[in-house]
Order: C-alpha cells, then structure tokens, then sequence
C-alpha cells in the first residue's frame, strides 16, 4: 500500500513548514521584549524611547535573509504537503493557518518599524514568500477538507 511510504515524507513536510513559520514569529516576540527592555521600549525608528536607552533602537538589526530562509524553506515544505496531502489531513493543513499568519505579522512589523527611515531593508520579499503559503495552505485545507466530506458521504452508514 503506498500510503504508508508516502506517510512520513507529509509528516515531515508538515513538520518542517510550522517549524519554519514559527521563526520569524520567535525573532518578532525576541525582538520586541528586546526593545521594551533594552530600548526603552522604542520599537519603530520614528518612535522614542519611553525610559532611558541601555542600547539605541533597533536593539539588533534583523537582517532579510535572517526571515526570507525560513519562508523560502517553508513555501518548499508548504507545496510538498499539499500536494501530497490525504484527506485525513484537513485538520493539520487547517491548524497551519494560525502560524502561517504569525510569520506573516513579522515582516510585517518590520516594514513598519522601518518606516521613513533611509536604510529600511526590504522585508516585502518576506511577506510576499510568506503570503503565497498561506495561499497554499489555505487552498490545501480547502482541498483536503472537501475530499474528507466526500469521502464520508461515499463511505457505507456504519463506518462512518
């Protein structure tokens, strides 16, 4: 039966997407508590510190690339599972939703914690790579959610 071998490939690309979409979300959350400690809670570069600086905004610059491997992994990880994805499998593309938008709010921020500044590196590539897997993995959900209803239609009343 393949199933089986194609079973732990969808773990691991599973796996591997929310793994990689849970980064920029952690950079985000280190960076903030960073800057509320460290900055005197100046986290935009237009913004002011609210106390004295231990060390001037941005606590620790965030390079592109630092955010852009992960999604380019996870846009990798996100087309194998879909594309291989059971039916059964609805529920775990669905609970991938939530992650997938917290990636997103990082570069996000970032682009607007760089507003008017001269050197804003260019976090948009991010948000577009991180856009386009949610756009996947909400189309994979879909998909595999109305595989899963089909198949408990067609299934005899007592297996259900």
């Amino acid at each position: 039966m393949t199933t089986t071998a194609t079973a732990p490939a969808l773990r691991v690309a599973g796996v591997v997407y929310v793994v990689c979409q849970w980064v920029p979300a952690a950079i985000l959350v280190v960076f903030l508590v960073a800057s509320l400690l460290l900055s005197g809670a100046q986290v935009t570069a237009a913004g002011s510190p609210a106390w004295d600086q231990v060390v001037p905004f941005p606590v620790f610059p965030v390079p592109v690339w630092l955010l852009l491997v992960p999604a380019v992994i996870g846009l990798g990880a996100a087309l194998t599972w879909a594309l291989t994805a059971r039916p059964e499998e609805a529920p775990a593309l669905t609970g991938a939703i939530g992650p997938t938008v917290a990636a997103a709010m990082a570069p996000g921020f970032f682009i607007l914690a760089h507003l008017g500044a001269d050197d804003a590196p260019p976090y948009g590539y991010v948000l577009a790579v991180t856009a386009i897997s949610l756009a996947v993995i909400v189309a994979a959900s879909v998909i595999a959610g109305a595989r899963a209803t089909a198949a408990r239609h067609e299934s005899p009343k007592g297996e259900a």
